[in-house]
């Protein structure tokens, strides 16, 4: 039986759309791999959290960016599954001429300093538990190898 530990991502989810519902955002949009496990479960806690409010969903493997972003309304905050996708899209606006964030916010998932480093205009990131994440998986390790049950899923918050 295998015991893993990952960051709970439906969280992640809902901490992404809790800080566009708090700065006022009306138009809100998902960008990234939609069939992935952790994408998948992001949008989710994202578009529970969002109540109401339905998110345009872009998956860069299925449509085209340049025509999403062209119909996307303005100001929009756009939430994309990691930091790459986050990066990603930020090319995509700046070849468009679209601001951001005036006119497009981008939030990522990762915080990633390399990401941040290189991206323009700077990337906004929530920070996962990734110490913390090794340090439970090294813990129930310790415990089955000492023959004591462990759960086979730990899923942990986002840090922020």
């Amino acid at each position: 039986r295998l015991t893993t530990v990952l960051p709970d991502d439906e969280a992640v989810g809902r901490l992404a759309a809790e800080s566009f519902l708090l700065r006022g955002y009306r138009h809100v949009a998902f960008f990234g791999a939609s069939e992935t496990g952790f994408a998948r479960e992001r949008l989710t806690g994202f578009t529970e959290r969002l109540g109401r409010v339905t998110p345009s969903v872009c998956d860069p493997s299925r449509d085209s960016v340049a025509r999403w972003l062209a119909r996307l309304p303005r100001p929009a905050a756009v939430f994309a599954c990691n930091d790459h996708f986050a990066l990603t899209l930020l090319h995509h606006c700046s070849a468009a001429g679209i601001d951001v964030p005036s006119e497009v916010a981008v939030l990522g998932v990762d915080n990633d300093s390399l990401f941040a480093s290189i991206s323009k205009p700077t990337l906004s990131s929530i920070a996962l538990p990734t110490v913390e994440i090794g340090e439970r998986a090294a813990q129930l390790l310790e415990k089955r190898m000492n023959g004591q049950a462990v759960a086979s899923m730990t899923r942990i918050a986002p840090l922020g």
